[in-house]
């Protein structure tokens, strides 16, 4: 175990008897639950820990963090820090350092810390608000993050327009307190853990129990693997996740605190200058992803037109046995000759995009799907598909004379 995550574990077991001090439920989540599950220590090169809380409880471990008012503790977010990107807590050690560089001071404090993630009960309503809001904020604290759409970039005005009136760190605290109370409704049937990529049942969070990382007990999930299977897929127990390490962007010290760094380098570093380019730099950054994206389309087209004449020339010969079938609602052998095409819709409808090489044994398969409950799906899929690609495909020789299809 590293000097690092000798300070992670003591950050955590000073976490846990807090939490169990004050009735705060917290559950080790993300690369930190999997490690203590599969190996019982720390990953390699790890340099982060993670917790998950509710709402409500979050608010409460920092009144308990303040409470207690060490000096060698510190609890940053958005309740504190105005320009606090995300909608998480850091519970820290302030005798260490851990920044990127160039570092920006109104970001997070630069320390070793354990990183704590929101458990967002999700209603409609709630989802709504808080991914619009949440964009809005980013757009606020991070120069390089761009909105598209007038409304939208109104709305960002108004943002900053209100961070200016109210102050920024009354209007932080307000959007804090919005989000915290967006989500405390344990009534909900579903839960977001973390970033929210994934959907878990509220049953999940049911029950507790206990992992074992580096010789000490913690609290996780009574139903890991569940959580293991969405987050990192069914190969999770071989999963081997990478972390940041130290490297000349990253500076990382269990001995050196930020304040001590600063003494020693305030002569050597011009921080302003270096930060000026980082934001050029994030700006072009930002630009080149943008063309990135527009270049995966048109790749996605591509392959979405190999799809459909492979699609083609599998399917057209056996056409007449596929029309006998679906007559004769012979489902589950129709279902076995087109999963090839259903897996071909579902890669495609990944990059938001139809397919439809035939209609008729597009219809047979749709007709499949909603046997099946996919109401949505279906719906969405026939909105994708262009409306040239109803017409049947037509193949012509040298001459420009159609030919018969071949397998």
């Amino acid at each position: 175990m590293t000097d690092v995550q000798q300070k992670l574990l003591t950050l955590l077991t000073d976490l846990d008897a807090i939490c169990q001090r004050e009735g705060i439920q917290y559950y080790l989540c993300k690369e930190t639950a999997l490690s203590a599950y599969t190996k019982e220590g720390f990953f390699p090169s790890c340099c982060e820990a993670n917790v998950a809380m509710t709402t409500a409880d979050a608010l409460r471990f920092i009144k308990a963090v303040n409470k207690e008012n060490r000096a060698d503790r510190s609890i940053d977010s958005m309740y504190s820090n105005k320009n606090y990107p995300d909608f998480t807590l850091r519970y820290g050690d302030t005798n260490t350092l851990m920044m990127m560089l160039p570092f920006n001071n109104a970001s997070y404090l630069p320390n070793i810390a354990v990183t704590i993630h929101m458990i967002r009960f999700k209603s409609g309503k709630a989802v709504k608000v808080y991914r619009r809001t949440r964009t809005l904020w980013k757009a606020c604290v991070r120069p390089t993050v761009t909105v598209a759409g007038f409304g939208r970039r109104a709305a960002v005005i108004a943002c900053h327009l209100g961070k200016n009136i109210l102050g920024g760190r009354l209007f932080s605290r307000a959007l804090f307190k919005l989000w915290v109370n967006l989500h405390r409704n344990k009534n909900d049937q579903n839960v977001s853990i973390c970033a929210g990529r994934y959907t878990f049942p509220n049953a999940l969070l049911d029950a507790v129990s206990t992992v074992t990382l580096e010789g000490h007990t913690f609290s996780t999930f009574a139903d890991p693997e569940t959580y293991f299977l969405k987050e990192y897929g069914k190969n999770w127990q071989t999963c081997k996740p990478e972390y940041l390490v130290a490297s000349s962007a990253l500076l990382v010290s269990a001995n050196v605190s930020y304040r001590e760094y600063i003494l020693r380098a305030k002569d050597q570093i011009n921080y302003k200058a270096i930060q000026k380019q980082k934001i050029k730099l994030d700006l072009i950054q930002a630009k080149v992803s943008l063309y990135n994206h527009k270049i995966n389309g048109y790749y996605a087209i591509v392959d979405r037109t190999q799809r459909r004449f492979a699609m083609y020339e599998k399917y057209m010969p056996m056409k007449e046995q596929l029309v006998q079938l679906h007559k004769e609602e012979r489902w589950d052998e129709l279902n076995e000759l087109l999963k090839p095409y259903r897996s071909a819709l579902w890669a495609c409808y990944k990059k938001k995009l139809g397919l439809c090489f035939d209609k008729d044994i597009f219809e047979m398969t749709m007709d499949i799907l909603l046997r099946e409950g996919s109401k949505t799906y279906v719906r969405k899929l026939r909105a994708m598909v262009p409306e040239e690609h109803w017409k049947p495909i037509v193949i012509t020789d040298y001459k420009g004379e159609p030919v018969e299809h071949v397998r």
